[in-house]
């Protein structure tokens, strides 16, 4: 990744957007959007970046930019679409060591701006890393036709039970079940699609209903990673490596089909290296059986058709 993806809490920190035009609008909005006390710099604002002043929204400097404008921010965005006027806007915030975005120019700035679905406080952002911000929006138009739109009351909702889930259920690997359990359950689609409410009540039923997470039961999966396109990948296949706890995997597996994977899960590489066997079959068969003794959802991921190149026959029957 050329881009780390970072969310940044804006709320009442100073920000400044330099330029005139919707693009330097479309961004001091979206500042403005996230809390951020915003000065905007424009000799010839937009109607709009004008109503936002008067509504004191944020504040409006008619007037060409200077190197201070950027003391004190905390973020800096260039909008005019003039190199010049961009360039100096981009030398001065770096040479105060302030994050700063030039509109349509990576080589100007240190971040990009992506590309976002809002559905607070469900959020998700679309990024090219620069290559192709069209392409970004084209995404954003496919993901969010098919986005629930109560999807960020469902967000607020889990957020508001966290605590109760957690002290109902203690165990970490619990409570990721649970939510697991929750958000396929009809409470959920109940909430996406806002008729009647659910209650804490609700909640606790369901978690009655699961039983005894004490002695959770592990699982694995025997998964086929194929020829190595992710974009080949089962629906199924997908499914299980996202809700993966443990990953098993070997070299012939790339990094893009790993990559599918929750950040947080164990991955366990059980491949050749050097012409030799990290680990023989018995000792894969072992690990298997441990991680899913521990309560774990454990994937065994292999390159190609596990039960035709593969031992995953062996494995299966273990």
């Amino acid at each position: 990744m050329k881009y780390f993806p970072i969310f940044v809490d804006l709320r009442s920190r100073p920000c400044l957007v330099v330029g005139s035009g919707m693009a330097a609008t479309a961004k001091a909005r979206r500042l403005v959007d996230s809390g951020a006390d915003v000065t905007a710099i424009s000799k010839d604002p937009t109607e709009e970046l004008q109503v936002l002043a008067d509504q004191r929204s944020l504040l409006l400097k008619r007037r060409a930019f200077k190197k201070s404008d950027v003391k004190g921010m905390v973020l800096v965005i260039a909008a005019s679409g003039i190199l010049s006027h961009d360039r100096l806007v981009s030398e001065s915030a770096q040479e105060f060591g302030i994050p700063v975005n030039v509109v349509d120019r990576t080589n100007l700035s240190d971040f990009i701006v992506p590309a976002i679905i809002n559905r607070s406080p469900m959020q998700i952002v679309i990024s090219s890393g620069g290559a192709a911000p069209s392409l970004s929006v084209r995404v954003k138009e496919q993901v969010e036709s098919i986005l629930p739109e109560r999807i960020g009351a469902l967000a607020t909702f889990a957020r508001n039970q966290r605590s109760e889930i957690k002290r109902l259920l203690p165990d970490l690997g619990a409570r990721r079940k649970f939510w697991r359990t929750f958000f396929n359950s009809s409470l959920a689609r109940r909430m996406l699609s806002g008729i009647g409410g659910v209650t804490t009540g609700d909640v606790v039923k369901l978690v009655t209903n699961l039983g005894s997470y004490e002695q959770r039961e592990g699982e694995v999966a025997i998964v086929g990673a194929g020829p190595g396109d992710p974009e080949l990948l089962t629906i199924r296949a997908l499914q299980k490596l996202q809700n993966a706890d443990v990953i098993i995997y070997d070299r012939l597996v790339p990094p893009t089909i790993l990559d599918r994977a929750r950040p947080e899960a164990k991955r366990i590489f059980v491949g050749k290296k050097s012409g030799g066997h990290v680990c023989g079959q018995d000792e894969i068969n072992r690990i298997l059986l441990k991680q899913a003794q521990l309560g774990e959802q454990v994937v065994r991921l292999k390159g190609g058709d596990p039960f035709i190149f593969g031992r995953g026959g062996e494995e299966r029957s273990f």
